[in-house]
């Protein structure tokens, strides 16, 4: 293969360049940037779940353990916060401003949220969006209540 045409375990780095034009001609090439901006945007997307769901059950550990980080004014707001921006969403009907993104990035266009694409085998439930919408409230009134029943 000529040099710069190899590839190596990093797919979308080339083995080698003759200089920074073909460097960047390769990163701006319209195909690969963006699949790494949109690799980087599901990352975040997936720690915006992991942050929601494992807070959610951190709370629900930690609490009667008696671990204070989990009732970190800080920490208890970015989470009710993200709760009630994805409970929003949820009602609204709304797509994920992730989502979208990460489609552009990608070239594509779906009707499916990214826990739908996503996480499907693992927590996907053969229901409307609107049993979701009702379990984000759900979830979402229950945390509020505990935490102003707290103080």
């Amino acid at each position: 293969m000529p040099l710069g045409k190899q590839r190596n375990a990093f797919f979308w780095l080339p083995a080698a360049s003759k200089g920074k034009s073909e460097w960047m001609q390769y990163f701006t090439d319209g195909h690969v940037a963006p699949l790494m901006l949109a690799d980087f945007v599901f990352l975040l997307h997936a720690g915006v779940v992991l942050f929601n769901a494992g807070g959610l059950l951190l709370i629900l550990t930690g609490g009667p353990l008696g671990w204070r980080w989990v009732r970190h004014r800080g920490f208890r707001l970015a989470h009710v916060a993200l709760m009630g921006f994805v409970t929003a969403e949820a009602v609204l009907g709304m797509t994920c401003p992730l989502t979208v993104l990460e489609d552009w990035l990608r070239g594509v266009a779906t009707e499916q949220s990214f826990v739908q694409r996503w996480v499907t085998e693992v927590i996907y439930w053969n229901a409307p969006q609107w049993v979701f919408a009702v379990l984000y409230v759900i979830v979402l009134s229950a945390a509020s209540e505990r935490q102003s029943a707290r103080g």
